[in-house]
């Protein structure tokens, strides 16, 4: 039986030692193609798909209950409209909103209620019974 020449393998053995020196990528550069691949793929966070979705009327109403403004923007040269381009700050504040108007929401009446009591009808006896009422 033959051994191995050390000849024979030495060329393979230098092409998995010997590897070219790479500068690191900076973190900022992987967390953008990170957040760029999670987009692509759909796969934000809840909280950031549901902003996302919105339309640009409704994101205009929670920004502005949120109190966020161009300095909550990880980038200043980031669209305020896509819930990934707001720095960790700006995230709070817009999740503080979105808190806020599910807590408003919960008071109110529901949908039902609402179609019901503006039906002409409902509209009809609400006129009627004001009318008695400031009569008296």
């Amino acid at each position: 039986m033959q051994s191995s020449s050390p000849r024979k393998y030495g060329a393979l053995i230098m092409a998995f030692t010997d590897f070219p020196e790479i500068e690191k990528t900076p973190q900022e550069v992987n967390q953008r193609g990170i957040n760029q691949l999670f987009k692509m793929l759909n796969m934000a966070d809840p909280i950031t798909r549901a902003f996302n979705a919105l339309s640009e009327r409704d994101k205009k109403l929670l920004i502005a209950i949120g109190g966020t403004s161009e300095s909550d923007l990880s980038n200043p040269y980031h669209s305020n409209f896509q819930l990934e381009n707001y720095s960790d700050e700006g995230f709070k504040k817009i999740v503080k909103a979105i808190r806020y108007i599910r807590r408003l929401a919960e008071k109110l009446p529901c949908e039902s209620a609402l179609e019901t009591y503006t039906s002409s009808k409902q509209l009809k006896q609400r006129e009627l019974r004001n009318e008695k009422h400031h009569s008296n």
